[in-house]
């Protein structure tokens, strides 16, 4: 009888930390970075933006936004990508320049310009199931 009466709050507490249509807490400050002009490795529109943090079993601090791609020819999430703290997000308003903004920002819907280093994995729980996850330089999100 306890365990039904537990199992709302588990589902509660599930569904907050698996947020599909926006970022969850954290440090909403822009990471430090100057934008690069150069051509993106690929563009793409967020499926899914998931806010993670905890202890790692590395033993440091988590605090990231996972974020699953929709990109073109697809049509559904076929890439990821992580957002730490240190990930350079800019924003580029239909009235303006590019500018700093925050990972927390970024929102379904949002279309990203990706810039991403060498490293990759393929089937990480961050990535959509089977797909490729990228570290990305900087993202430039379209406004």
């Amino acid at each position: 009888m306890a365990s039904l009466r537990v199992f709302p709050l588990i589902a509660a507490i599930s569904a907050a930390c698996n947020n599909s249509a926006g970022p969850g807490p954290g440090d909403c400050s822009p990471a430090p970075g100057t934008f690069s002009p150069t051509a993106p490795d690929f563009v793409a529109t967020v499926s899914q933006i998931t806010y993670e943090s905890g202890h790692s079993p590395a033993g440091f601090d988590l605090a990231q936004y996972a974020v699953w791609l929709i990109v073109p020819p697809n049509t559904s999430p076929n890439a990821g990508v992580i957002l730490g703290r240190s990930t350079p997000v800019f924003e580029r308003p239909l009235t303006d320049g590019v500018r700093p903004t925050a990972a927390c920002t970024i929102h379904v819907g949002d279309m990203l310009e990706v810039w991403h280093d060498w490293r990759w994995a393929l089937g990480a729980a961050e990535a959509p199931p089977g797909d490729t996850l990228y570290v990305p330089t900087q993202i430039l999100v379209r406004r």
